[in-house]
């Protein structure tokens, strides 16, 4: 996909914004200068796997910012995408880079906590959910909002900040969770970031899980997950909806316990225990 512009009027309109996150190609040996490097972009790809067609798929990108993974999957076939972000589309760079493809993206104004089938028009066979999960502040509540807009047989890619081999210590010390004991590898945990310790520069931090954490989470919230990659403080995951989970005593039951109230007013205590 690329623009029909001129080269002269492609630039004309990147220099409006100076914002610029991701490194978008619009042809013609046009780039808009991310922050975010083309070349990491091409690896990302990789490491999701990401099928070179995407025909009769319907696919939605949460945090889609400037839009590189929403119109990648729209070059590659998809039958519609669908992206969202708690900023506007004209915010940043999503608007003007969506004006010079003459894209057919459809941009909601949403956070991945209003998410709903119905006001997006149906179920979605992919999603996609890169650089997101790290910066909520209600991580499994992300996870149960998005299984219930995947269809039955639908899948996800999430790529998120892990903290294996970047764990911040109370006194900014960085580490590896395996120098502090090797047992903590294995073990599902989060580091919790309050303020700005895994980025002087960002407060929009908020948990930085290790691969098992995150892969406990994927599958408390409905997912059969399978890790694609890791990579510095970063790791990518293929999850799989698997439509009879979540457990009922996972989905918003206090300590698995859940009443049900007959006509008559009287009630009765139903345990979900884990199995």
């Amino acid at each position: 996909m690329v623009s029909q512009l001129s080269p002269e009027k492609t630039n004309e309109l990147i220099a409006q914004r100076e914002n610029w996150f991701h490194t978008i190609d619009f042809g013609n040996g046009v780039r808009s200068p991310g922050i975010v490097p083309w070349e990491y972009e091409q690896q990302l790809l990789e490491y999701f796997g990401l099928p070179e067609r995407l025909d009769g798929k319907r696919v939605l990108d949460i945090g889609t910012y400037d839009g590189f993974f929403a119109f990648e999957c729209e070059r590659r076939g998809a039958s519609e995408v669908v992206a969202i972000d708690v900023n506007p589309a004209d915010r940043y760079c999503f608007q003007v880079a969506h004006d010079i493809l003459g894209s057919k993206v459809q941009f909601h104004h949403m956070s991945v906590y209003e998410l709903d089938a119905e006001k997006l028009g149906g179920k979605f066979d992919l999603v996609m959910f890169p650089g997101v999960f790290y910066h909520l502040r209600h991580i499994v509540l992300s996870l149960d909002n998005i299984w219930s807009v995947i269809k039955d047989d639908g899948e996800m890619i999430m790529e998120t900040h892990v903290c294996d081999q970047h764990f911040v210590l109370g006194d900014g010390t960085v580490t590896k969770l395996e120098s502090i004991d090797s047992r903590l590898k294995e073990t599902p945990l989060f580091r919790f970031y309050r303020r700005n310790e895994l980025a002087a520069a960002d407060w929009s931090n908020w948990f930085g899980g290790n691969v098992a954490a995150i892969s406990d989470c994927l599958g408390s919230a409905g997912f059969e997950s399978r890790l694609l990659a890791t990579w510095s403080s970063r790791a990518a995951f293929h999850a799989k909806k698997n439509p009879t989970l979540p457990r009922e005593w996972e989905k918003g039951s206090y300590e698995g316990i859940k009443f049900v109230y007959q006509p008559d007013g009287t009630w009765s205590v139903v345990w979900h225990p884990p199995t």
